[in-house]
């Protein structure tokens, strides 16, 4: 359990936010025409394309458009948010160890009233992961947890995920890796958030999930047409609709410090880069293009 944990965390860290999953399936969107969204950043020297990722995919959606390959072809440096190589994922195998289990005398159910837990088993014990399993884990592991369980349930596959794939893409391509964060980073947004507000979030998405048994899906066919408007409402608001502090620390922060970072490439490089990152960044208020434009930086949208 902990090695499929780590293989889809280590792509997905957003698309987990809801504990139910994120997952598209091939045979519910494949009628959409690809067009996600891509945007560009550039001075007389200097190109950056933005385009919005889904971290975990089944296989065979369509989503490549020419747009999307002259962007992509054209880009000498690719920026991620995080490594995740499989040899970066296994070197955080201690640090999850440390930050995601409880300390002594604390279980996963006392953050939980009756009804509560009620909820959580009906929803992971199908998944193979009845309470007693998650007894040591800190709200924050269990959701995610469950989160990958879930997706891998409904037959997502973390190698479909786009940062897998262009990640290997770009290696074969010989393109220069760069990346916003790194793996102990990403699981600290989550391991220092209060536990009290992790377990709410979990209780949230699963009734998220219940409630609108199809949010993925409509989230995911989103993405793919290039509808950033209702994307930034479906990931935004669920995040928002939890905790403020959520998407401060999630979304918000994030986007701050990589707007700094682009702002710098864009002042002292010359050449072209492809930042990917989670749709997520790229919708809604506060969006990386927010940031940028704070700086007096447009993004132009493809």
């Amino acid at each position: 359990m902990m090695k499929q944990f780590l293989k889809a965390t280590g792509v997905s860290l957003l698309a987990l936010l809801a504990s139910s999953g994120f997952v598209a399936s091939a045979e519910e969107t494949e009628t959409v025409t690809p067009n996600p969204g891509i945007w560009e950043v550039s001075d007389e020297d200097t190109t950056i394309y933005l385009f919005g990722t889904v971290h975990i995919l089944q296989k065979d959606v369509a989503w490549r458009n020419d747009a999307f390959d002259a962007a992509w072809d054209s880009a000498d440096t690719v920026y991620f948010e995080a490594d995740v190589s499989a040899e970066a994922q296994k070197a955080l195998e201690p640090l999850i160890g440390e930050l995601g289990v409880n300390p002594e005398g604390v279980t996963f159910s006392s953050y939980f009233t009756e009804e509560e837990l009620a909820l959580i088993e009906a929803e992971a014990t199908p998944l193979g992961l009845p309470i007693v399993a998650l007894e040591r884990f800190r709200p924050w592991l269990a959701s995610l947890t469950i989160g990958v369980m879930r997706i891998i349930a409904d037959g997502g596959d973390p190698e479909a995920g786009l940062e897998t794939i262009l990640g290997k893409e770009a290696v074969a391509d010989e393109k220069e890796l760069r990346f916003f964060e790194t793996g102990e980073q990403q699981l600290r947004f989550f391991a220092d958030l209060p536990d009290e507000m992790m377990a709410e979030m979990l209780v949230e998405g699963i009734q998220q999930t219940n409630d609108f048994p199809n949010f993925f899906n409509d989230l995911v066919s989103a993405w793919q047409a290039g509808d950033v408007e209702l994307l930034g409402d479906l990931i935004n608001g669920a995040m928002q609709s939890s905790d403020e502090t959520i998407a401060e620390v999630l979304l918000y922060k994030r986007n701050a410090n990589w707007a700094d970072t682009l702002e710098t490439v864009l002042n002292e490089e010359t050449g072209t880069f492809f930042v990917a990152v989670g749709a997520g960044h790229l919708a809604g208020e506060k969006s990386l293009q927010d940031y940028l434009a704070e700086k007096g930086i447009k993004a132009d949208r493809l």
